[in-house]
């Protein structure tokens, strides 16, 4: 049944807002699911320039992430990473960690018979993927029409019953969907509705969940299905701020935008952010402060190929007394101030903290609970 078929052809106004309302829905309950989805097709595609490895093959990065990486947004660049999509069709695959120091290296990924010495199954078909690329996900025709090719690898279950069920009254989860089969005045009840959707997710820092701690946003939106609990708002905008996040006893992440009413960008001021020596992030790990364009969130080009400040770098950086200044701009501040600079991009500036294995909320000195913790991070002021 073609796309326009399913939709029944209803013109009427009610129809049409009907059809914007649920796009909006899908749009909101489906970013995670598309954004994982081109993912997973650029990185195991091997006509993409970031190919990594077929599926089932596990691929270890000798180098941490630098702006020539532009599949996932905010990326981190404090660790390298050991990634393998796996396709468990056939069987289960076996994935081994050794317990050494240099884990990366010892890294095994198998199918269970390998691991238990026995015949192999039958392979699993081959499926034709439609082609995605997390670059152009802002289109509504590729944006739905990705979702409905995702959907057939994701269950129905009673977190999301609902919404797929209305989903597929508007065409999107039947595996065919077509974008341009629709009437023109449909196509615009799905654009509205993907604008709209997207306006929430933005927006969900101002009205639920994150709190505001000098000037840096401090909130929890990373966890499995019981943390979100049908909570498609709270997932998407974890998706918009870097998919694949840990949940809070793994990591915390403030993050900000803004310098008091302002916006922060480099291309109109320098910024200067203070720790006192003796109130650096409280972690049982380690911590950093990444730099990231503001428009794209992906790390920035700059000429000394830095793109965090992290908690190894601070005994070669100088400090005045006490205290521990990060120097946040454009230009170069010079020499004698190069070991604390973060380099900025010319234009707007998206900062992110982590905190890894963040000292327990029990300690005199943490981060958690998030949002209402006994350490808070430092204001980034603006350089008269």
């Amino acid at each position: 049944m073609t796309t326009a078929a399913m939709l029944k052809t209803d013109p009427s106004e009610a129809r049409l807002k009907e059809i914007a309302a649920i796009a909006e829905d899908a749009y909101i309950y489906g970013l995670p699911i598309v954004v994982n989805y081109a993912t997973m097709f650029t990185f195991t595609d091997p006509g993409d320039p970031q190919y990594c490895a077929p599926f089932n093959t596990l691929i270890n990065d000798h180098q941490v992430f630098t702006p020539d990486n532009k599949v996932v947004v905010t990326p981190n660049s404090d660790t390298p990473y050991s990634k393998v999509w796996l396709d468990l069709r056939a069987q289960p695959m076996v994935i081994s960690v050794p317990d050494v120091e240099e884990v990366q290296a010892g890294y095994k990924v198998q199918p269970l018979s390998a691991f238990l010495g026995q015949p192999a199954p039958a392979p699993a078909p081959s499926i034709d993927f439609l082609p995605a690329s997390t670059e152009n996900l802002g289109n509504p025709e590729t944006f739905y029409q990705c979702l409905d090719a995702a959907l057939a690898f994701v269950p129905v279950d009673d977190y999301c019953k609902d919404i797929r069920k209305a989903m597929v009254s508007i065409g999107i989860g039947s595996g065919s969907f077509d974008f341009d089969s629709l009437p023109r005045d449909e196509q615009t009840a799905f654009m509205d509705g993907m604008s709209q959707g997207n306006e929430e997710v933005d927006n969900y820092p101002d009205r639920a969940g994150i709190v505001p701690v000098n000037g840096w946003s401090i909130g929890s939106a990373f966890g499995d299905g019981a943390f979100f609990n049908g909570d498609w708002l709270k997932r998407a905008y974890g998706t918009k701020a870097g998919i694949y996040g840990n949940d809070t006893a793994e990591a915390v992440y403030p993050s900000m935008r803004t310098c008091g009413d302002e916006v922060l960008d480099g291309s109109k001021h320098n910024y200067v952010m203070t720790f006192e020596m003796d109130q650096l992030p409280p972690v049982n790990a380690f911590w950093s402060v990444t730099m990231y364009d503001g428009n794209t969130q992906f790390l920035v080009d700059n000429p000394i190929d830095r793109y965090l400040i992290n908690s190894s770098m601070v005994e070669g950086m100088k400090t005045n007394g006490n205290s521990l200044p990060i120097y946040i701009q454009y230009s170069h501040p010079g020499l004698d101030k190069e070991t604390n600079w973060l380099p900025a991009p010319d234009g707007p500036i998206y900062l992110v903290m982590r905190l890894y294995w963040p000292k327990d909320g029990t300690e005199a000195s943490s981060i958690l609970p998030v949002g209402d913790g006994s350490w808070n991070p430092p204001p980034v002021m603006q350089v008269s």
